[in-house]
């Protein structure tokens, strides 16, 4: 699989930049992130890149839709996060090649957090 290469190490720190706007205004940004292997911290081994419509992400905040494309560090596209927009139960599917392999859903509870996690 393209993505191994990436996911075979055994620790991968996770960075995301934040931008003065959105600290000071409170307008929310597309997410970028870097992923670095901690042994080599020079250089990202990864990155994340949020698409998503801009008025959808001001208007739905955390409920908001998006697509995730996690690359490597060359940019070429190991695969795909996609979250649907949600009102109370979310769920998340990765997608490589446009086939899905992996779908996480959130049962509702009072006052715990349950995921379901499906592979295949």
């Amino acid at each position: 699989a393209k993505f191994a290469p990436l996911l075979a190490r055994s620790n991968l720190i996770i960075t995301r930049s934040m931008e003065w706007i959105n600290l000071a205004l409170g307008i929310v940004q597309q997410s970028r992130c870097a992923i670095y292997d901690p042994c080599h911290l020079e250089s990202p081994v990864g990155l994340i890149q949020e698409q998503s419509n801009f008025i959808a992400r001001q208007l739905f905040r955390r409920r908001r839709p998006f697509v995730a494309l996690i690359t490597d560090a060359m940019g070429n596209e190991l695969f795909r996060v996609r979250r649907p927009f949600w009102w109370i139960s979310s769920s998340i599917f990765v997608e490589i090649d446009g086939k899905e392999v992996g779908v996480v859903h959130r049962r509702r509870h009072l006052w715990r957090r349950i995921y379901d996690l499906y592979l295949g």
